[in-house]
């Protein structure tokens, strides 16, 4: 098996984010705040290439409603543990601000502005 794919089967465990798989894609699924599974992240096995369906407000999945769990630290280190797990490279890899709404981290991290959280955008 390929090991990208077994390393997000861990991820996903991890997590707790459901992953679906089928012979070229391997995805990381989220709930919405209707209930409802969404496509968040995807592995094309295929041709080795990763893409996600944008940020918590583009997929509704809204973390501070939906999975009260991720803390600050838990999504600052989902984010490590996702690019170690795609082995993206720098200038390849998945910012916490590409993945997360500002108004979802503000949210998350009890803050008034994600963009001076230096834990969000990193100066």
């Amino acid at each position: 098996m390929n090991s990208i794919v077994d390393k997000l089967v861990l991820l996903g465990n991890k997590y707790n984010f459901e992953i679906n798989k089928n012979s070229n894609i391997v995805s990381i699924i989220a709930k919405n705040t209707d209930g409802k599974e969404v496509e968040w992240i995807r592995y094309n096995i295929k041709n080795d290439s990763v893409s996600h369906a944008g940020n918590t407000d583009n997929c509704n999945i809204w973390f501070y409603q939906t999975r009260k769990d991720l803390t600050p630290d838990k999504l600052i280190q989902f984010v490590e543990d996702l690019n170690i797990a795609l082995e993206l490279v720098i200038g390849e890899t998945f910012s916490l601000e590409e993945l997360i709404d500002p108004e979802d981290w503000q949210e998350i991290a009890n803050v008034k502005d994600a963009y001076e959280d230096i834990r969000y955008k990193p100066q």
